[in-house]
C-alpha cells in the first residue's frame, strides 16, 4: 500500500516523516492552502527529505501540489527543483490544462523515457512500472545533483461528492488520480471524508490515491470498502496545519501497511 502524507511545512519534521514509512510526501505549493510554502522553501524542504531518505537507504517520493491556475510555468518549476511528481487541483478535464497531464508529461511514460544508463546499472526497476519501490532517491534536488531530470510526471486530483464525479476522474489523463472529499472552495486538505464506495470501482482501472477524512483510526475500513492503490493524510495528522503529529503519522502508516483490501 502506497502512502503519501501531504503538508510538511517544517524542516525539522522531514526526518520523523521518513522514518515512519511514507512513500511519498506531498509539499504544498497551493495559493489557497494554510499549508503553503515558498517555492524557496520547497527547495530546502526537498534537501531535507532527499537527505533523511539516502540515510534510511529507501526512495521516498517527493509531489507537489499545485492549483491549475498557478499555470505550466508552476509545473516547470516544481520539476527544476527536483520534485517526481506534481498532484494538479482544479483542472476540468476537458479544459486546457487536461494536455499538460496527457501524453508527454504523463507519468510513468516519463518515467520509462527518463531512466538513465546509470540508474539501469544500480537496478533501478521503475521503468517496468513496478512503482515507489524501483525508485533511485537522491540526497538532494536533480537539478543541484547534476543528476539528471527526476521528474515523472503529473496526476489530477478530483473532489467526489457523487456518482458524476468518479465519471470525470475516470476521465482523466493518466494512470495515476487521487480522489478527496469534494468541498465547494477548497482543495484538500479540509479533513471531510466521502462515500469510499464511489472509489472501488475505479480502483480497478486506475492507481486510485484516496484522500479525504482518513486517519489511524479509520484508514483500514477505507481501504477494505474503497481497495486503493494508496492513501494520503494531512490534517487528520496535524497538531496545527503545517506542524505534522509525528506519532499519529506512524500510526496512520502502520494502520494503511497492515491493511487488507476487500
Amino acid at each position: 500500500m502506497y502512502v503519501k502524507i501531504c503538508g510538511l511545512t517544517q524542516l525539522e519534521q522531514a526526518a520523523p516523516l521518513v522514518r515512519a514509512g511514507v512513500d511519498a510526501i506531498g509539499i504544498n505549493l497551493h495559493p489557497s492552502s494554510p499549508r503553503r510554502v515558498s517555492f524557496e522553501q520547497a527547495d530546502e524542504l526537498l534537501r531535507a527529505v532527499g537527505h533523511a531518505a539516502g540515510i534510511e537507504g529507501r526512495p521516498v517520493e517527493l509531489v507537489a501540489l499545485l492549483a491549475a491556475s498557478q499555470g505550466e510555468q508552476a509545473i516547470a518549476r516544481c520539476r527544476e527543483l527536483g520534485f517526481d511528481w506534481v498532484q494538479l487541483h482544479g483542472v476540468e478535464t476537458s479544459g486546457p490544462m487536461g494536455s499538460v497531464v496527457d501524453g508527454a508529461v504523463t507519468g510513468e511514460a516519463v518515467r520509462t523515457e527518463a531512466v538513465s544508463d546509470s540508474e539501469r546499472a544500480v537496478g533501478c526497476d521503475s521503468a517496468r512500472g513496478e512503482g515507489v519501490g524501483g525508485w533511485s532517491q537522491r540526497t538532494t534536488p536533480a537539478h543541484a545533483a547534476g543528476t539528471g531530470d527526476r521528474f515523472r510526471g503529473v496526476f489530477l486530483a478530483v473532489g467526489v461528492g457523487s456518482v458524476a464525479d468518479v465519471d470525470l476522474a475516470q476521465r482523466a489523463p493518466g494512470e495515476r488520480v487521487l480522489l478527496d472529499a469534494k468541498v465547494p472552495g477548497m482543495a484538500g486538505g479540509t479533513g471531510q471524508r466521502f462515500d469510499w464506495r464511489l472509489a472501488r470501482e475505479l480502483g480497478v482501472q486506475r492507481r486510485v490515491i484516496l484522500a479525504g477524512g482518513l486517519t489511524p483510526e479509520n484508514v483500514a475500513e477505507a481501504i477494505r470498502i474503497a481497495e486503493p492503490w494508496g492513501v494520503d493524510a494531512a490534517s487528520s495528522l496535524e497538531s496545527s496545519p503545517g506542524v505534522k503529529d509525528i506519532e499519529r503519522c506512524r500510526a496512520f502508516v502502520a494502520a494503511a501497511k497492515g491493511a487488507h483490501r476487500g
